[in-house]
């Protein structure tokens, strides 16, 4: 199951991302602010790590920076939640809607995207001279393998998301 902890300075929008991570089997931690959000990656070791760019105290740049500075949580992949939807509040139920489907729209590419990479990094890095090799001939055999993947990830991403008529549109 994978771990997502959610750093936003805004109740309503950590319970959102906690709504829709866990309908999606995810499990979600959560942290109010910065400086919480560096102790909870450093404890937990999240998959994945959402992060508000706009908030009181270090703002996100400042604790992604923390973030990748320490060895503990360097590795782990950032997604910076943006200020689309806050901006658009103001605006009408048009303009929400228009903002609400375009973060959908950068969250599919971002996470079909990361699942692409670590797929990569899980299947071809650590076993080049193993069983990936052995499975497939070689490791050009094995990059053939991981493109075709990928491949697959984004045609898959398209349909589900982005597509007309779209089953799930963004």
């Amino acid at each position: 199951m994978a771990r997502v902890l959610v750093v936003d300075d805004e109740a309503p929008i950590r319970l959102l991302c906690r709504v829709n991570l866990e309908a999606e089997g995810m499990e979600v931690l959560e942290a109010g602010d910065g400086p919480t959000g560096l102790e909870a990656a450093r404890r937990e070791r999240p998959d994945v790590v959402l992060l508000d760019v706009m908030m009181p105290g270090p703002d996100g740049w400042r604790v992604a920076e923390r973030l990748l500075e320490d060895s503990r949580t360097g590795e782990i992949p950032i997604i910076f939640l943006t200020e689309r939807q806050r901006e658009a509040a103001g605006g009408d139920a048009a303009a929400r809607e228009l903002a609400v489907k375009d973060a959908n729209k950068e969250a599919a590419a971002v996470l079909g995207f990361t699942s692409a990479v670590a797929a990569y990094g899980g299947f071809f890095i650590p076993k080049s001279y193993g069983t990936s090799i052995a499975l497939t001939g070689g490791p050009q055999g094995a990059l053939i393998l991981f493109v075709v993947f990928y491949l697959t990830c984004i045609a898959l991403t398209w349909w589900y998301y982005a597509r007309r008529n779209a089953e799930m549109p963004c």
